[in-house]
């Protein structure tokens, strides 16, 4: 197989790992991570460095999703290294890394704090994508949540909105909701989370994604719905 079509298929199978992950299914996304790895070996690994990224990311996240803190960190990390020679890559892994071992309750060093932030200011000068300088500013602002600076958190939730517009990212949208939901929760402005907890909701019921729709009932409405 020629590399870009590998390159086709694997990422076609990450996608439907992910929206796997999505519908609750975390099993059969591994599996079909598994078997994206496989097409892999009749490749030369400098070749397909960036794809096993791709493959260690999501491995990572779908162990997230489920709790499971300590098998995610592993291939998070590998996914990190993999894919340090693309800024944008890098970002999405460096602060998945990040908010992984943040969920897990493992130690965050003020270093790591620096290298992520880096990462992702890295990621928004180099790209010129609408979606991904959402993603970026939406993880800059989770970064400045977890200081305390809600505020601030606040303005570049509002900044990541922005672009989520012009990119017509409604799942993007859906995202920085229910993270505004949180933050004015924890100002005591419980009338706006709960609008935007509503808001996300509605988006996350519709497409069926089961991860999220536990997060925002958790961390809005404080499991009251």
């Amino acid at each position: 197989m020629k590399i870009e079509e590998l390159k086709k298929e694997v990422e076609r199978l990450v996608s439907q790992a992910v929206e796997a992950q999505r519908e609750g299914k975390p099993g059969r996304g591994l599996r079909l991570l598994r078997e994206a790895e496989d097409k892999l070996d009749s490749q030369a690994k400098s070749k397909t460095s960036s794809l096993l990224g791709l493959i260690r990311h999501y491995q990572g996240r779908i162990y997230q999703s489920m709790g499971d803190y300590p098998s995610a960190i592993i291939p998070l990390r590998t996914a990190v290294a993999l894919r340090k020679g693309n800024p944008v890559d890098y970002a999405y892994s460096k602060f998945q890394f990040f908010i992984c071992k943040d969920y897990g309750g493992f130690m965050i060093t003020p270093r790591e704090v620096i290298e992520t932030k880096a990462a992702l200011w890295g990621l928004i000068d180099a790209s010129k994508n609408p979606r991904e300088l959402g993603d970026a500013f939406q993880n800059l602002a989770y970064i400045e949540s977890r200081k305390g600076d809600i505020r601030k958190a606040v303005w570049l939730y509002q900044a990541a909105e922005i672009f989520r517009g012009i990119a017509r990212d409604e799942r993007g949208f859906a995202l920085t909701w229910a993270r505004l939901g949180e933050c004015y929760l924890k100002i005591g402005e419980q009338e706006k989370a709960e609008e935007y907890g509503r808001k996300a909701l509605e988006y996350f019921k519709k497409s069926g994604d089961i991860e999220r729709i536990k997060q925002v009932r958790e961390k809005v409405f404080l499991n009251k719905i």
